[in-house]
């Protein structure tokens, strides 16, 4: 039998108490992440001792806005900890969190808690786990063995971990489509707070400039990086950057991309 831990959004501040708030969360939008017999090193960082509770079953909760302002002030801490490879990972976590997940991020234990003897060690194993974490804030390198050594078993970071194909798995948890490349990473920045109605429908025939938004019946939504001239145009999206043809001499592009320019030839 596995034991799975889950990170998800909620917009409690709390472990729902009835059906139809669990419904809820189960329901909420955004990125919701697992492991399996461990707690992933990311996670983790976000929460401290207040925020455990282990009513009706042992979990994490707390705020997105602390739980990220938490993450920020451990940044340099866990960087050392788990090494260059993976410091861009964590600015992405980051971001992907800000960006897709909701008011409250909750982790549940309850599964991972059974592999304890009692429910009273796990919660010891957890508040050490989580009290070690606070020296992360000093960043030194002094302090990192000593982490280490507290969180080896509790977040699967045993000697050697680096080097297993679950790596990336033991600091961030695994969800579809997760990790991004960089490109992802950017077009979700460009497009962080838009609503809908931002995007306009792309097509040959639609006057663009760098900056505008739009919606294309295959690549979906996208930013105009830059403009190829007055026919073609560079627009990012979740899966790479496309150059994609535009209104062919389209006076309104030509007028925007280069005003100055148009006004010197007619003067």
């Amino acid at each position: 039998m596995g034991h799975k831990v889950y990170l998800g959004s909620s917009p409690f501040p709390e472990l729902p108490a009835t059906e139809e708030e669990l419904r809820v969360i189960t329901e909420h939008p955004g990125r919701a992440f697992t492991a399996d017999g461990f707690v992933p090193i990311f996670w983790l960082a976000m929460f401290g001792t207040d925020d455990v509770s282990e009513d009706p079953a042992p979990h994490l909760v707390r705020s997105k806005k602390d739980a990220l302002a938490s993450l920020d002030r451990r940044h340099s801490g866990l960087a050392l900890l788990v090494g260059p490879r993976f410091t861009q990972l964590l600015a992405q976590f980051m971001d992907l969190v800000d960006a897709e997940m909701g008011p409250y991020l909750l982790v549940r234990l309850g599964e991972l808690a059974t592999r304890s003897e009692s429910p009273d060690d796990f919660s010891a194993e957890l508040r050490a786990a989580l009290m070690t974490l606070g020296a992360l804030t000093m960043a030194r390198e002094k302090a990192t063995p000593a982490v280490q050594k507290v969180l080896a078993s509790f977040c699967g970071l045993e000697k050697g971990w680096q080097k297993k194909e679950d790596a990336t798995t033991r600091v961030s948890g695994e969800a579809p489509g997760w990790p991004e490349t960089p490109e992802e990473a950017a077009w979700r920045r460009a497009l962080q707070g838009h609503a809908p109605e931002d995007f306009k429908a792309f097509g040959v025939s639609v006057a663009l400039v760098p900056g505008d938004l739009v919606k294309h019946e295959k690549f979906g939504n996208g930013v105009v990086t830059s403009m190829r001239g007055p026919e073609k145009a560079e627009i990012l999206f979740r899966a790479g950057p496309k150059t994609l043809a535009c209104t062919a001499g389209s006076e309104e592009i030509v007028e925007r991309l280069a005003p100055r320019t148009q006004s010197h030839h007619r003067s």
